[in-house]
């Protein structure tokens, strides 16, 4: 039986959504897709909400400065 976070709306389905994408991993971590930081269900939450970027743009800003 569904529960109040597992119910659907009639038409939710075609909602556009936007955020990021978690890959889920060993253990139920999630991994974010842009940045490859793991998470928990919770901190994945948060992290959903905030900035990140690809591991590899970061290094290669740090190597300009």
């Amino acid at each position: 039986m569904p529960n109040e976070n597992t119910k659907r709306n009639l038409g939710d389905s075609q909602r556009d959504q936007i955020g990021k994408v978690f890959a889920v991993r060993r253990g139920g971590l999630l991994e974010c897709l842009v940045c490859g930081e793991t998470f928990s269900r919770d901190t994945a939450r948060e992290h959903a909400e905030v900035d990140c970027f690809r591991l590899e743009l970061c290094l290669l800003a740090s190597r300009r400065n």
